[in-house]
This record gives structure tokens, sequence and C-alpha cells, in this order.
């Protein structure tokens, strides 16, 4: 295999935005379902937030932006108290969740997103 700088690593990024939306979005909603699985599955079980409903477990939503500037993978929650866990706002029992998911999963998103921009070009760039 042959070796590529970071440079130019970026300039494909850059190409593959431009030339191919379609495919990235793709490949980047696929990593957000991982991350969106990994949150409910190790970090929101019910011994960690002694769960009632599910409410914030089911709230996890990934939303993925593609356009000419670049793209964005968010993963996150509109729980107005998933905020005050994920940031220990004022309590001793905060139980932060998106952060640690995101720092286990992000080799396998990169790893993911750099595998999904070497098929589409095999295929088609």
């Amino acid at each position: 295999m042959a070796k590529i700088s970071m440079e130019q690593l970026k300039a494909k990024m850059e190409r593959w935005v431009k030339e191919m939306p379609g495919t990235l979005r793709a490949v980047l909603s696929k990593a957000g379902k991982l991350v969106v699985k990994d949150i409910q599955s190790n970090y929101l079980t019910g011994q960690a937030l002694n769960v009632v409903t599910g409410t914030l477990r089911r709230s996890i939503s990934d939303e993925v932006d593609v356009n000419t500037q670049g793209a964005t993978l968010r993963v996150g929650t509109n729980v107005w108290y998933g905020r005050i866990h994920e940031l220990e706002i004022g309590r001793s029992r905060g139980h932060v969740f998106i952060r640690p998911s995101v720092a286990a999963q992000k080799p396998r998103v990169m790893e993911m997103i750099v595998d999904g921009m070497i098929k589409a070009y095999e295929h088609g760039g």
C-alpha cells in the first residue's frame, strides 16, 4: 500500500466532499449510527442512570451535514436533562455518556471514513 502525506489525505477528503457528497453522507450516517448504538448500549444502560422511562436513551440521534464547506457528523440528544448529565452541571452524580463513546469509537469512525473514501474512488472517482 502506498503511503500518502496528511496534505494529500486532506486534499482527497476535500475533493470527496465536492465530488461525491452522497457517498460521504452515507458513510458518515453509518458512522453516526455506530456511535448512537454504542451510547445506547454501553453508556445509557439501567445501572448507569437508573433508567425509568428510557426517554434519554431513545433520544440519542445523529445528524449529518455535507455541504461545499465540508462535512459534519453530530451525535446528541434533545432531552433537556441529557445536557445536565453530559456536562455534569451542578451535580456530583453526573453521568457523561456522549464524549466517552465518541472517544472510544473515533478509531472505528476514522477507519470507516477512510475505507469509504477508498471504495468511492476505486468505483467511480
